[in-house]
């Protein structure tokens, strides 16, 4: 009876191992068969439109306002580093990286300008975000995204680092990591 009892046991055992195998080439196969589908990830340069600047062309200028109505104009920081960020207040990914882009700006300071342009939210949600956060690198604000067409932003946050000479080195579309952000500006020349 002992005996019977273990060879139904190990029965029990291996038909239960044949359907979890069963079960994991099942979905190994679904999942190939998923991502066999999906598009390629498109490069940095394909996601946007031919009329937006690209790596290696001069930063188009601008002139925005500060939350508190001061006028910002790119053309002004020639000769520095600058770290052109677009966000907005109600993006996850740019509320996470505000903390870092924050360090970087009180770290290289004055060689590194960090301009967060906004993307077209009313001036007392920005400012009330900023008081929040603490943040004391220039915010500016961009009601009717006039630059934020002219650099043909598609996703938030994205990120432009424009050398001494005003020249784009580098993009980067979504959340920058502290690697990212190391590998970038010294691309740009910050150390």
């Amino acid at each position: 009876m002992a005996q019977k009892r273990r060879l139904s046991l190990v029965g029990i055992l291996f038909a239960g191992l044949l359907i979890c195998l069963n079960l994991v080439v099942w979905c190994s196969v679904a999942i190939v068969g998923i991502l066999s589908f999906m598009p390629d990830p498109l490069s940095t340069e394909e996601r946007f439109s031919e009329d937006a600047p690209h790596i290696g062309e001069q930063a188009p200028d601008f002139t925005l306002s500060t939350p508190d109505g001061r006028e910002v104009h790119l053309g002004d920081f020639q000769g520095k580093v600058v770290l052109l960020n677009f966000w907005a207040t109600w993006c996850p990914p740019c509320r996470a990286e505000i903390p870092l882009l924050e360090t970087y700006h009180r770290r290289y300071t004055p060689d590194l300008v960090v301009l967060a342009v906004n993307d077209g939210e009313k001036p007392s949600d920005v400012r009330a975000f900023i008081e929040q956060q603490r943040i004391t690198f220039q915010v500016l604000l961009d009601p009717a995204r006039e630059v934020n067409a002219t650099y043909g932003i598609t996703a938030l946050p994205t990120t432009f680092f424009i050398d001494r000479q005003g020249t784009i080195q580098a993009i980067q579309i979504g959340m920058l990591s502290q690697a990212e952000l190391d590998a970038n500006l010294l691309l740009v020349g910050v150390k």
